[in-house]
């Protein structure tokens, strides 16, 4: 209720982390492989919390699991593009194909306790609890949730969270960098300027496959090196300790 919990917001590849929850939800008996309708797109990333994501995929399942009739689920994960707004989304869908909700039952889904009747009348007198968290998560995640549901059609959850990179950003990007790709033979030169032993081990570490590094402890030796040879990069440590500094 007061939304203070821990996550980390990282790219996270969606399609993969929900096969998981699935496979886990087959194993444990809770339904057969062959009443699962997947549809997952394996390149739909979207910027979440693992953890909590699989929370809320299992919120979502637990629930069309109550609801359904002949046991079919359908899980879905696609990208979708806001045009107007310019933004992409990473779209998971969660449908079940049970009685359905009326508009009244729709309203009281997120609440915390609540008896509900289903579109031919079964009652589920049920703490609301998890579709609830699952509300709260997405939203901490800058994600939002909708529902759709029709009598006698069943129930459509859609959570939608943002990209960081659109399918169409992702293509452009794609060929920016096949264009400016280096071989092995014509590696950018970088110089790199730092008077500690510690991080130029670490940083020369990180950049070693990537580019050739030239290294200067001080000012002076690295005015005398970009002097003498053309770099494509310059990494500059400000604090140098005694003479020049970076700046």
């Amino acid at each position: 209720e007061s939304s203070q919990i821990k996550f980390k917001i990282e790219e996270c590849d969606v399609g993969s982390i929900i096969d998981d929850v699935l496979t886990g939800f087959i194993k444990n008996g809770f339904f057969n492989e062959s009443s699962v309708e997947k549809d997952l797109l394996f390149n739909c990333s979207a910027l979440v919390d693992k953890k909590l994501l699989v929370n809320i995929v299992t919120n979502l399942l637990e629930n069309a699991l109550k609801y359904t009739i002949n046991g079919k689920i359908l899980i879905r994960t696609e990208n979708k593009i806001d045009e107007k707004e310019k933004k992409s989304f990473c779209c998971i869908t969660v449908k079940d194909f049970g009685a359905g909700l009326n508009d009244e039952n729709k309203r009281l889904l997120f609440s915390d306790f609540r008896t509900m009747k289903d579109a031919i009348g079964n009652i589920h007198e049920e703490s609301g609890l998890g579709l609830l968290v699952a509300k709260k998560m997405t939203e901490l995640m800058r994600g939002r949730i909708e529902v759709n549901s029709t009598p006698g059609h069943g129930t459509e959850f859609k959570i939608y969270f943002p990209n960081s990179i659109s399918g169409m950003e992702k293509s452009k990007k794609k060929d920016i960098l096949n264009k400016t790709l280096y071989t092995k033979d014509s590696l950018p030169n970088v110089l790199l300027v730092e008077d500690n032993n510690t991080n130029k081990v670490i940083t020369v570490l990180f950049l070693k496959e990537l580019c050739n590094i030239d290294h200067a402890p001080d000012g002076n030796s690295a005015i005398e090196l970009a002097s003498k040879k053309k770099y494509d990069l310059i990494l500059m440590d400000i604090n140098l300790g005694p003479g020049i500094n970076g700046i």
